[in-house]
């Protein structure tokens, strides 16, 4: 049984006090953050509004003709970028959970949870959930279509999309475990970590959704204070998922979906 009050409840026991031990950790994470992402906003922000009057009369050819370099230009920075921050919040999992057995909030523990490993798993998982989101970022190729014989294509393109992101959204979903999985099982292959994932929710990504969308408010929160909110709600979110995890683990091997061997790894 899937029981969001539950864990939300638990979480915030467990960080109770955390947000001021781990302050140091969190301070660091949001500059990291910030640094990350302001340039990269800033850069797609001018590269989609730089618009030239060629382009306006030629929409949909000249957006074909220059996918590839719009792939090169506006996509792949955004791929690496968040790559990082993807390998930044599995350590700051890795750091809540180790905490969650230690009991040291050190900043050397924090900088113990980044390894090859760790940045391999963030890099596949990044990966994957870009080929499933694809579509949303061509979109933006696609958006100077004029009001000519193409315009089909783009109400196409507009409306397909959504229903297209449903899909691709549960998809990626599935992936929400990997984090989670590599902090208990360090050594964890990407791919396994990615396949254990995906077994583990099936049956409550609607479930895992929802989770997601009652902590809208705390994200808008960490969003007006320019990210620096993060800082008190970082150890919740963590113990919140850190919960939910471990329950969709114990179900999965209840129901016998992964024993607890799927999850050993041979030294």
């Amino acid at each position: 049984m899937f029981d969001r009050k539950l864990y939300k409840k638990a979480g915030w026991k467990h960080s109770e006090g955390l947000a001021k031990k781990m302050l140091c950790v969190s301070l660091v994470s949001v500059i990291a953050f910030i640094v990350i992402y302001v340039p990269l906003f800033i850069f797609q922000m001018n590269f989609y509004s730089s618009r030239s009057s060629k382009e306006i009369e030629n929409g949909f050819a000249y957006a074909l003709g220059s996918l590839t370099g719009r792939m090169l230009f506006a996509i792949v920075p955004g791929l690496l970028l968040n790559i990082l921050v993807q390998f930044l919040d599995f350590a700051l999992t890795f750091y809540v959970y180790n905490y969650r057995k230690s009991s040291d909030t050190s900043f050397k523990s924090f900088k113990s949870c980044f390894s090859k490993n760790s940045l391999k798993v963030a890099t596949w998982k990044q990966l994957w959930t870009y080929i499933w989101l694809a579509p949303f970022f061509l979109a933006p190729c696609f958006f100077s279509i004029s009001s000519s014989s193409e315009t089909v294509i783009f109400f196409v393109i507009l409306y397909i999309a959504p229903i297209f992101g449903f899909f691709a959204y549960a998809k990626v979903l599935g992936y929400s475990m990997m984090a989670y999985i590599v902090a208990e099982n360090p050594k964890i292959s990407a791919k396994k970590a990615m396949i254990l994932s995906k077994k583990m929710c099936r049956g409550c990504r609607e479930n895992i959704f929802v989770m997601y969308l009652s902590l809208t408010l705390w994200g808008l929160f960490c969003l007006v204070t320019l990210g620096f909110g993060y800082i008190l709600f970082m150890p919740y979110l963590k113990n919140t998922f850190i919960n939910m995890y471990e329950a969709i683990k114990k179900n999965a091997i209840e129901s016998k979906v992964l024993s607890e061997e799927d999850f050993y790894v041979l030294q």
